[in-house]
């Protein structure tokens, strides 16, 4: 039996109750929030947590989810397993575990930049790019997921309905859970730094059950795994 075959003979057991697919939409609309939230902290001792930079963190997020959106939908059409829609989540996971290392310094980095460069609107440049280098592109990635998981739960015409509203509803949940955890539990308890590991750990669980449950991508766990535990020693020894 070819590989092929082995992994679309997983994928229809795996899928056959939909409830993988369902718990992958609802762990990333509540790692989408998370990581909003957890940005706020993170460059709250560098810019402040006024209302520009609210608007600045959760409008370049809004941008980044609509551009998944698109670009989610039109991948979905072509893709004839979920493999590449759970690679762009383990890169996502990947991205956010690694913020706490890299995020201070690009901070640094960036206002360094601009002090050097503009006169006038100096937070709002600031905070602006530093959005957009730390948190657009996994946010992004995690916009794709919606469209693709309808184009894999969705077998008729008649379905499609039900079936993306409850998609919708599982990301909506998720989402009020990853407003409420990192508030109220994990940020005053274990920290931001930790927040980010925590939630990224799920996406990347998430990602590498569906690799080990359809024997694909083995070369994706002798990567991704050192990373995380790198990030995640870079965080604790700091």
């Amino acid at each position: 039996m070819s590989e092929s075959t082995m992994t679309t003979n997983s994928n229809s057991i795996l899928f056959k109750h939909k409830w993988f697919l369902y718990s992958t939409e609802f762990f990333s609309g509540m790692s989408v929030m998370a990581v909003e939230l957890g940005a706020s902290r993170l460059i709250a001792p560098y810019f402040s947590s006024s209302q520009i930079v609210w608007t600045i963190i959760i409008g370049t997020i809004m941008i980044a989810m609509a551009l998944g959106n698109v670009f989610g939908g039109r991948w979905a059409d072509h893709e004839d397993n979920p493999g590449k829609l759970f690679r762009r989540i383990l890169i996502a996971a990947i991205w956010i575990a690694l913020i706490p290392v890299f995020g201070k310094y690009c901070i640094l980095l960036v206002t360094g930049a601009m002090i050097l460069t503009i006169n006038t609107n100096l937070l709002v440049f600031a905070a602006f790019i530093t959005c957009l280098l730390l948190f657009v592109f996994p946010l992004f990635l995690l916009g794709t997921v919606t469209p693709s998981l309808i184009r894999f739960s969705v077998n008729s015409l008649e379905e499609s309905g039900s079936i993306s509203g409850r998609l919708g509803a599982y990301n909506t949940i998720g989402s009020i859970l990853g407003t409420f955890l990192p508030t109220f539990v994990t940020i005053p308890t274990v920290g931001t730094a930790m927040t980010f590991l925590l939630f990224s750990g799920i996406l990347l669980f998430l990602s590498l059950l569906y690799f080990y449950m359809t024997r694909s991508g083995k070369k994706i766990f002798l990567f991704s795994i050192p990373i995380y535990l790198f990030a995640c020693l870079f965080v604790h020894r700091s």
